[in-house]
């Protein structure tokens, strides 16, 4: 029993050993593996940063320049463009025969030019815009036209819509809408905020709203009760707005 014990004790220790030489052997490859690649990792590294701080560089001076490019071809088109909007008839209008049957009241000739007939001087008068919508062209036709204006407000440039026109033109319905069809203000809007997250992962855009009416040349802050008399300044601006 003596003797086996003695065996054993030796065995451990030549096993023991042997384990050391591998753990010695195995930690000496893996240096030497690590001293060949380290550098050639950190090489690869290295030349990849360069390469996206390149193409970062890259895609900054793209971005500016399909900025300047965008906001140039809308000054080609004009920096104040004017649409008209044609409503429909009203049925009760119809009715009551105000549209004449011989010669149609309204007529379009292009995008750009509407006539008038008067019944009464027996003659029809052309008018030019920038782009005229006949009735059978519905809110996302007109949204198209003003959209790559949103694109120019998140680009840091003054933008103004709005409608003009006489009480039951259609001025509401166009600008606003209804919840199935919205209208110009919706739509900008949902714009704007998609163009924003669209670059969110490049800049911090902050938005904020201010709600104004002007009537009887006067400035009223929509959201502020206190009914404070508001002024425009000569940079446009209206200080004291809610």
């Amino acid at each position: 029993a003596e003797y086996m014990g003695q065996q054993t004790m030796g065995e451990l220790r030549r096993l023991r050993a042997a384990h050391e030489d591998i753990k010695t052997s195995f930690a000496d490859e893996t240096r030497g593996v690590l001293d060949t690649f380290v550098p050639t990792i950190r090489n690869a590294v290295a030349k990849q940063g360069e390469e996206m701080a390149d193409l970062n560089t890259r895609y900054t001076a793209l971005m500016e320049e399909r900025k300047r490019l965008h906001n140039l071809v809308l000054e080609l088109k004009g920096n104040i463009r004017v649409f008209a909007r044609v409503r429909p008839f009203d049925k009760g209008k119809l009715e009551e025969g105000e549209e004449s049957p011989g010669e149609p009241t309204i007529s379009y000739l292009e995008q750009g030019k509407v006539s008038v007939y008067s019944k009464q001087d027996g003659r029809r008068k052309w008018f030019e815009f920038d782009r005229v919508f006949p009735p059978s062209e519905g809110q996302l036709t007109v949204f198209e036209e003003a959209k790559p204006l949103i694109t120019s407000v998140l680009d840091g440039y003054n933008v103004c819509i709005f409608a003009y026109g006489q009480t039951g033109s259609g001025k509401t319905y166009t600008m606003t809408g209804s919840p199935k069809d919205p209208g110009l203000n919706v739509r900008s809007l949902q714009e704007l905020f998609r163009i924003r997250t669209e670059r969110q992962r490049d800049y911090t855009i902050n938005i904020f709203i201010a709600v104004t009416e002007i009537y009887n040349e006067e400035i009223r802050d929509l959201l502020n009760a206190s009914g404070k008399k508001l002024d425009v300044k000569q940079d446009s601006s209206v200080p004291g707005l809610t």
